[in-house]
């Protein structure tokens, strides 16, 4: 953010991004129970999307906010015992979150979804009703451009970390039966999986069509970084194998 908004407009879009993030967190979440409830691999991949974007969203805006937004606040020592607490539930979601990215068992992670879902949604309506108001003296305007320099400082030391991640993954391919996924959700959730997809592991689909539109989509969206191989072939079932190539 290169303007420095005012005190009104930052607070606007401090609400708008909370929000967002609140509704993408329940929207894969419920998904997420739905797919476990009625069986099958689905809820994988779902987990996968879910996973992916806390790493690649949510806990870089938290870090960014502690690095700014709190720090300003914590001046206050009205406001000080509110911020410890609020730093607390972002180290206690981001615990949830490894414990859904290790879970194998679809009702567990249902449990974990929900609650992270639901911890994310009070955490976010605390922010909004009690500190930001309280934080009336904060010049928000500056603090969200700090902000958003440190989210996206934040978010790439995330992403080099994810990538440079050594240790075993819990499964080397994610299976995601598309087939059980509501069509407007299908390509957003194959995405942020493939946004965190790295050797060795591989995403196979399961399409009750050939997918062609979505390889010419990812061909186009990340150039050469993945390689495409079906697995079947029609006519009732389409199975394709998605893996990052090492070379990319």
């Amino acid at each position: 953010m290169s303007e420095t908004l005012s005190h009104d407009e930052a607070r606007r879009h401090i609400l708008a991004h909370h929000e967002a993030m609140r509704q993408e967190v329940a929207r894969l979440a419920d998904l997420l129970v739905r797919q476990a409830a009625e069986g099958g691999e689905a809820w994988r991949g779902t987990r996968e999307a879910l996973v992916a974007y806390c790493e690649g969203e949510v806990f870089p805006h938290a870090a960014a906010e502690e690095e700014t937004l709190y720090a300003e606040a914590s001046r206050a020592a009205a406001l000080g015992p509110l911020v410890a607490a609020m730093e607390e539930e972002h180290r206690t979601l981001e615990g949830v979150a490894r414990d859904l990215k290790a879970c194998t068992d679809p009702t567990r992670a249902a449990a974990l979804a929900t609650a992270l879902s639901l911890t994310f949604g009070l955490h976010v309506a605390k922010e909004n009703d009690h500190l930001l108001p309280a934080g009336g003296a904060i010049a928000l305007g500056q603090v969200l451009k700090a902000m958003t320099e440190a989210f996206h400082r934040h978010q790439a030391q995330r992403e080099a970390a994810l990538s440079q991640d050594a240790a075993a993954p819990p499964e080397d391919v994610v299976t995601l039966d598309v087939r059980t996924i509501p069509h407007r959700d299908r390509h957003p959730i194959i995405f942020r999986i493939l946004e965190h997809l790295t050797p060795p592991r591989r995403l196979v689909l399961l399409v009750d069509h050939n997918p062609l539109p979505l390889r010419y989509q990812i061909e186009a969206g990340f150039a050469g970084r993945f390689s495409w191989r079906y697995l079947a072939d029609g006519p009732d079932l389409w199975q394709v194998e998605i893996a990052p190539r090492a070379d990319a």
